[in-house]
């Protein structure tokens, strides 16, 4: 099942004593903008936005990103050790419909428009890369043979993930009509007891429909979908004792979380320490996190950083984060955590006092080939954060995350051609809070940086700026002076001001969600096939600052979406006496009816340098919208400019990603 990601705000909290054994429409709407702008050659000033709107974010609206968070927990066990008696069961055939136990859930809707298939319908998912369906069975391990009936009117390819670990594709081959059912089929190992299936689409379209899956090995019966997923009896830790690092571990990666795992979701409270100390100098501690303060200091990549308290929950783990310059390589520490800082769900409290409880030791030496970096909560790679990675990466560098949700501010300067690839996009997520109430600078107070790189690729991951609304503006991915740069496979996430984008970025079958400016900056910039989705409130979509020399940002097959309720939105904004050049274009996009009549909103005198284009905008059924409401200064532009916006050349001048 996916699970919420959770930030636990360590103010006011009943602290709790606890022992571990040993082990907005124009002129009405107030939006905040108050951003540092940004020229065309990627220099900030200081003065404010213009047209500057008190701030929106005085709104009576609680958090209203309401979106849940599609990561799934990480805690799979990487080991293969499939139980003493799995050889001893008899295989058995288990076959799980959408209205029966087993059958978890579904990024989608269950439909019964297209006839001839069994039980009460067929899952029908959305229409992107990522989406899923999932299922949980227990199984005494050993391989298994999976089959899915479903029908198909495309080739929709997939891929089926294991209790978090991708095991390889699936083909689901057209079957030509959505009437005409067909099988698709697949080998993979279960573990002992509890597994979570999970079918992803790894194609713009989606999954095919699924009538049914069946499954055939050992000791098979339906699970339980929020089940624990960590079955090795062996060699897991203790719910009661520190999952990682692992006591008594070595060749740990140098920059890791701390985690303290439970069989149900843990608390946090608001007094106590977390310390880290060196077994050779035990005179003070190397990393303290301590509950009772709300924020900390942190110098991330040569940034100095006000930042939360970095303890989080996630799912029945309590995380506390180390800074971001990790506890370096070929030492060996140990870790106390006071009465205070965390309770069971049972309410007893975590005690480590002594030097031997919880105690580990860092990798002997750094990577020696840093072009191929990997990152992964648990161990398996080099580095434990983000962060740690960018720290290493070099010109040409590949980094890839595994599953999981990585906590925390990361920032990159100046690297070519290096890729940051997550493993899946729904489970790697980068999340946190940071805002510009924090970090008052549009270079620091967004939760993914990246600056003068070039030819720089971000793709197959999350990226959740989790600042509430009234947080002030909060960017989620910021691309400065980033040249020749791809966004791909993306899901970026935040409320106010989710992208600052700048240089020449290509943008592909990404959801970017927010709702006050939340693209904008004077970046050369084309969406293709994005979901562009505002969320909690009314707002403007897009702010674009770039002067009559160059285009701005470019939406082309697009579909704006919104929260149920919405309405009022606006495509875009701009005071024409700063910014008389802006361009935004729409070409071929879907909008819902959350977009208002007037589609765009235009202060100041002077609109003939104006950019402001649509070119058949279609409503949700495929029909073409009605402009004539349009305000003035906007315009609907002919076949051969639209067909210029879609030249990759044309628009980037001579770039055309790939």
């Amino acid at each position: 099942m996916m699970h919420r990601l959770m930030m636990i705000w360590l103010i006011g909290s009943a602290a709790t004593t606890f022992g571990c054994t040993n082990s907005s429409s124009a002129g009405s709407d107030s939006d905040a903008d108050a951003d540092t702008d940004i020229d065309s050659d990627g220099d900030t000033d200081s003065d404010t936005d213009s047209g500057a709107e008190p701030d929106a974010d005085s709104d009576s609206d609680a958090d209203s990103d309401s979106d849940t968070d599609t990561d799934a927990d990480s805690d799979t066990d990487a080991d293969s050790d499939t139980g003493s008696d799995a050889d001893s069961d008899s295989p058995v055939t288990l076959l799980i419909d959408e209205e029966d136990a087993g059958y978890c859930s579904a990024d989608g809707t269950i439909d019964a428009e297209h006839t001839g298939f069994t039980g009460a319908g067929y899952v029908n998912t959305d229409n992107v890369t990522g989406s899923a369906i999932e299922w949980a069975v227990n199984a005494s391990g050993g391989t298994a043979d999976f089959t899915w009936r479903y029908a198909a009117n495309t080739d929709r390819p997939a891929q089926l993930i294991i209790n978090g670990t991708s095991v390889g594709p699936v083909a689901f081959s057209s079957t030509v009509e959505w009437t005409t059912w067909s099988t698709a089929s697949a080998n993979a190992t279960l573990a002992a007891g509890n597994n979570l299936i999970r079918l992803e689409a790894t194609g713009a379209s989606g999954l095919a429909n699924i009538d049914s899956m069946t499954i055939t090995g050992a000791g098979l019966e339906t699970g339980t979908c929020d089940g624990d997923t960590d079955t090795d009896t062996e060699t897991d830790t203790p719910p009661d004792a520190p999952f990682f690092p692992v006591p008594g571990s070595s060749g740990v990666c140098p920059d890791p979380s701390l985690r303290l795992r439970f069989d149900g979701p843990p608390t946090l409270g608001n007094a106590g320490s977390v310390r880290v100390y060196d077994a050779s100098n035990t005179a003070s501690p190397v990393a303290s996190i301590n509950m009772a303060s709300a924020t900390v200091t942190d110098e991330v990549a040569g940034e100095t950083m006000t930042l939360p308290q970095p303890a989080f929950v996630h799912g029945n783990e309590a995380i506390f984060t180390l800074p971001a310059a990790g506890l370096g390589y070929d030492r060996t520490f140990y870790v106390t955590v006071d009465a205070g800082v965390v309770t069971r769900p049972d309410g007893t409290p975590v005690q480590i006092s002594d030097a031997t409880t919880w105690r580990f030791s860092t990798a002997s030496a750094a990577p020696a080939d840093r072009t191929n970096l990997r990152v992964s909560l648990d161990g398996d790679g080099q580095f434990c954060t983000l962060q740690g990675a960018a720290d290493a990466s070099v010109d040409g560098s590949l980094i890839t995350i595994g599953a999981g949700a990585y906590y925390g501010v990361v920032r990159f300067n100046d690297r070519s051609d290096v890729t940051v690839r997550g493993d899946s996009r729904s489970q790697v997520v980068i999340a946190g809070v940071n805002n510009n109430n924090l970090n008052p600078d549009t270079r620091r107070r967004t939760l993914f940086y990246a600056a003068d790189m070039q030819d720089f690729t971000v793709e197959n991951l999350t990226i959740h700026n989790q600042t509430p609304q009234g947080g002030s503006q909060a960017e989620a991915l910021e691309l400065r002076s980033c040249d020749r740069c791809i966004v791909r496979d993306a899901d970026i996430r935040s409320l106010q001001d989710t992208l600052l984008w700048d240089g020449r970025i290509y943008a592909d079958n990404c959801l970017i969600a927010g709702n006050v400016d939340y693209v904008w900056g004077g970046g050369i910039v084309v969406f293709n096939g994005c979901e562009i989705h505002t969320t909690g409130r009314k707002g403007y979509i897009v702010q674009s600052r770039n002067d009559a020399s160059k285009y701005g940002y470019v939406f082309v097959d697009c579909r704006l979406t919104a929260d149920a309720g919405i309405t009022g939105d606006y495509l875009a904004r701009i005071d024409v006496g700063s910014y008389p050049a802006s361009h935004v274009a729409y070409i071929n996009c879907e909008m819902g009816s959350h977009i208002d009549p007037a589609g765009w909103v235009i202060t100041g005198s002077g609109t003939s340098q104006l950019r402001f284009w649509e070119y058949q905008s279609r409503d949700t059924s495929g029909n073409l919208i009605n402009t004539s409401s349009r305000i003035a200064g906007s315009r609907r532009i002919t076949a051969e400019e639209a067909a210029t916006m879609r030249n990759l050349s044309a628009v980037f001048g001579g770039w055309i990603p790939e």
